[in-house]
Formats: C-alpha cells, sequence, structure tokens
C-alpha cells in the first residue's frame, strides 16, 4: 500500500581531493521512487477523516489486502486476483484498525469511538474507550470530560505512555483493572498510585546468587513482570545439578523457597506470557575448621 508518491531525482557527484566538479560524472533518465511517509498508527479523529480516507488507498496488482477489526476478525479487502490498482475501505466502528497487505506488511488506524457513538460514559460501569495520545485533552476540551472521568485504553502498545494529560489533571488508577481516571490536581502532579510495598534483592548484582549449604533462598515470582495481577500464570522451576527437576505452576505474585540438597550450580528459571528469565544459584558447602592446640 501507498499513501504517498514522490519522484526522487537521483545524481552522484565525485569527490577529488578537496574540490568539487560542476560536472557530473553521470546522469540517468529520471526514474519513480515511492515511498510511505504517514507516520503510523493513521489516526482517525473524526467523520471526515474516515470519509477522506476511503478512496485513498492503492496497492500493485497481484498483491492481497485483509482487514483487522478491533475484535481480530479478518476482512478480504481486495485478492491478489482482482484488477485494478485502487480499492476503498472506512471503518465502521472504534478502535484499533489495521490493514494487511500480502507484500507490504501493515497499515495500523485508530478510530475514535465518539464518530460512532461507542466512546462510553466515562465512568466504571461504562469507561471511555480512548485510541490516540490528544484524545483525553480533546474530550477535556469539548467539556465531555472532567474530575473524575473513567477511562481504559484500546489503542496501539505504548500509548499510555504518549498520552497528553490535560492541563490542571492528573492520572490515578481505577479500582477496577485496566482502568484510570483523571482527578482535579492543584500542585502540578500528573499521575498518582495507591501505596504499595516494593520489595528488591539488592544484596548482589544480577540474578546470579550463592548460598551455603543447608541454607533455605526464597526465589520470588511473578507472571506479569511484578504488575501484581493475581491470575497472571506463571512456572517455576529448580534444577538440580545431577539434572533433577521440580516445577511448580503458579498464579499471582510471591516467594517460593529454593531447598538446595545437592552441591553446586542450580539453575531457575521462570516462564510466563510476557517473559523468561534464568538464573543461576551456586551451593557450597560449609567448611569444616579444626583447631590444633
Amino acid at each position: 500500500m501507498r499513501m504517498k508518491i514522490m519522484i526522487v531525482l537521483i545524481a552522484a557527484s565525485l569527490l577529488c581531493g578537496a574540490a568539487f566538479s560542476d560536472t557530473p560524472e553521470a546522469v540517468s533518465d529520471p526514474c519513480g521512487y515511492s515511498f510511505d511517509s504517514v507516520s503510523q498508527p493513521i489516526e482517525i479523529k473524526t467523520a471526515e477523516d474516515a470519509a477522506r480516507i476511503r478512496e485513498a488507498f492503492t496497492r500493485h496488482e497481484g498483491e492481497s489486502v485483509t482487514v483487522r477489526a478491533p475484535d481480530g476478525a479478518e476482512a478480504t479487502l481486495v485478492s491478489e486476483n482482482d484488477v485494478g490498482r485502487t480499492f476503498s475501505w472506512t471503518p465502521s466502528g472504534g478502535g484499533l484498525w489495521v490493514l494487511l497487505n500480502s507484500w507490504q506488511g501493515a497499515a495500523p488506524f485508530t478510530v475514535r469511538h465518539a464518530i460512532f457513538g461507542t466512546l462510553g460514559a466515562g465512568t466504571e460501569a461504562s469507561p471511555a474507550k480512548l485510541v490516540d495520545d490528544d484524545e483525553l485533552i480533546d474530550l477535556v476540551a469539548a467539556g465531555t470530560a472532567g474530575n473524575g472521568f473513567v477511562f481504559m485504553l484500546e489503542g496501539m502498545d505504548g500509548l499510555f505512555a504518549a498520552l497528553t494529560v490535560p492541563n490542571g489533571f492528573r492520572l490515578e488508577e481505577s479500582e477496577i483493572d485496566g482502568m484510570w481516571r483523571i482527578v482535579a490536581s492543584e500542585d502540578g502532579c500528573q499521575y498518582a498510585s495507591a501505596a504499595i510495598t516494593y520489595a528488591f534483592d539488592g544484596k548482589d548484582e544480577g540474578p546470579d546468587r550463592t548460598i551455603d549449604e543447608r541454607d533455605v533462598m526464597l526465589v520470588a515470582y511473578s507472571g506479569d513482570n511484578w504488575r501484581r495481577l493475581a491470575t497472571a500464570a506463571s512456572t517455576l522451576s529448580f534444577t538440580a545439578p545431577s539434572g533433577r527437576v521440580t516445577s511448580f505452576n503458579l498464579t499471582g505474585t510471591g516467594w517460593q523457597p529454593l531447598m538446595a540438597d545437592e552441591l553446586g550450580r542450580w539453575s531457575v528459571s521462570i516462564e510466563s506470557d510476557e517473559y523468561t528469565e534464568t538464573a543461576t544459584i551456586r551451593v557450597r558447602a560449609i567448611a569444616t575448621i579444626i583447631i590444633l592446640r
């Protein structure tokens, strides 16, 4: 898919020592060079934006294009056997849409729910569904959002970090996972969260450790990279120097004791849908000291 086409004339000049020559060494015939200069995702903020892109798509013959809806359903817009370079598409609802070209990759589109009347009321029972980084500030400017307005994010990964917080407000976590609210802020604070206890092991660098024989080591685990979601699943495995493996299927965040009954290097690994981490725990023998007098 190509959203823009530009003609680029390429000329080459030869640098000899410190002097430039005004006469090119070689000149080619003009050639067409196409590239996509539209940033991603492409943001559709109004009904006019949605209507304007309807006929804005081109493809090379032999390429197929499908569209993936926010719910994951896919439909073919044009097949590889269809003739013609242009095709049309317009979103039928809010959320993150993706056009997939069989040769040229994907083009994501964020479409505001307000265009279709599905934004939400801005409450915990009906949170607003935001898709782009300027949407919250636009809602406040329009008087749609204010103190206590609750929302969730349905855009691309990284949207929370890019979200523009309106002046005079801050963000705080809702009691419901995945939801946020804006609250009036008089001290300039833009983000706030409830107080939590955060524990870390600062004894040594890195995950590897050395313990003495008969020591019990507490190994922490988390299924969601320490966001503390109680239902996140993970598998914690202890592999002894002899190759014996002991595994635990766990949920949430907590700790599991490693009771090393073999000397040598133990392998500890944790696996979840989000990440895999490994560490080596060296178990050393306790020395016996004999004093002769």
